[in-house]
């Protein structure tokens, strides 16, 4: 089956040099303008509601309960990002030294109502932050 032709109306092959330079111009501008970024964290005045303490419960499957779920799952991937408690230069989370570690699970404890039962469960998460 052949190609249908456009109508004949249409331009054939030709361009105007000087208006597809002025909107390319003006699209890179206003793709400047718009771009949004995610901006910085806003979670560093406390863990819970009001500067408190973080209270975590697990549910039957050893997951934080949804209602303070988002919030740990959030200061989570800000504290893997904090090159004070650890350094940022392991790929994998199993190679990071167990002093890091320690940093981190002392100030979650510090934070929070963690139990040392909940360790591990808590701690699995950094390895893909």
């Amino acid at each position: 089956m052949p190609m249908p032709q456009p109508p004949q109306n249409w331009p054939q092959n030709e361009r105007d040099e000087s208006y597809d330079a002025k909107n390319l111009r003006d699209s890179n501008e206003s793709e400047e303008q718009s771009k949004q970024t995610r901006g910085p964290t806003m979670m560093h005045s406390g863990w819970g509601k009001y500067g408190e303490n973080l209270h975590i419960e697990l549910n039957e499957h050893g997951q934080v309960t949804e209602s303070e779920g988002n919030r740990m799952s959030s200061k989570h991937g800000v504290l893997a990002r904090n090159d004070i408690l650890a350094s940022l230069n392991y790929k994998d989370w199993r190679l990071v030294p167990i002093m890091y570690k320690d940093r981190i699970w002392a100030h979650i404890k510090e934070n929070t109502n963690a139990a040392d039962d909940m360790k591990r469960i808590l701690m699995m998460s950094f390895g893909s932050k």
